[in-house]
This record gives structure tokens, C-alpha cells and sequence, in this order.
């Protein structure tokens, strides 16, 4: 099913990489819109 979930995210966005879960990852955010809402959490 998880795979499956995946190559059909494949087909929509050409970017689509997985990981494993609670794994340390480092991420990037590229600031796309007239305001960005930082959010902290606990």
C-alpha cells in the first residue's frame, strides 16, 4: 500500500523522496506565498 502511495505521488510531483520514520532528515523550505507562519513544536 505504502508503495503504491508513493509512485502515484511520483506521477503528480516529479520531486518525491522517502525516508525512514523518526529518522534525524534535514529539510529545505523554499518560501512560496505572501506569508510564511512559523509553527514550533512541542
Amino acid at each position: 500500500l505504502y508503495d503504491r502511495f508513493v509512485a502515484l505521488a511520483r506521477e503528480q510531483h516529479p520531486v518525491v523522496q522517502t525516508g525512514r520514520f523518526g529518522a534525524d532528515m534535514q529539510v529545505h523550505l523554499t518560501n512560496d506565498g505572501p506569508v510564511t507562519i512559523p509553527m514550533r513544536m512541542a
